[in-house]
């Protein structure tokens, strides 16, 4: 037996989504265990939020070959940054 604390709100939406697919969250819980089992380890991804616009607007540049470098110094990184 495990007991957890989650916020009511969460276990309200999520038990709300097992119930739509037929189970409950004590048969969901025990899923997502034997499903690390079989994996070894999480059953999903962990993975970073979402990238924010700045990061997005970086990454899209760098793609786009607006970025230089490498630079060989620090002088030369903050002139391209300053560009």
């Amino acid at each position: 037996m495990i007991n957890i604390s989650i916020e009511p709100e969460l276990e309200t939406k999520v038990t709300e989504l097992f119930a739509e697919i037929g189970l409950d969250i004590n048969t969901a819980t025990d899923m997502f265990y034997r499903k690390a089992l079989l994996c070894n380890g999480l059953p999903f991804e962990p993975a970073a939020e979402i990238p924010n616009a700045a990061t997005l607007s970086a990454m899209s540049a760098a793609e786009n070959g607006e970025l230089y470098g490498p630079f060989d110094n620090i002088d030369e990184l903050m002139e391209a940054l300053n560009a």
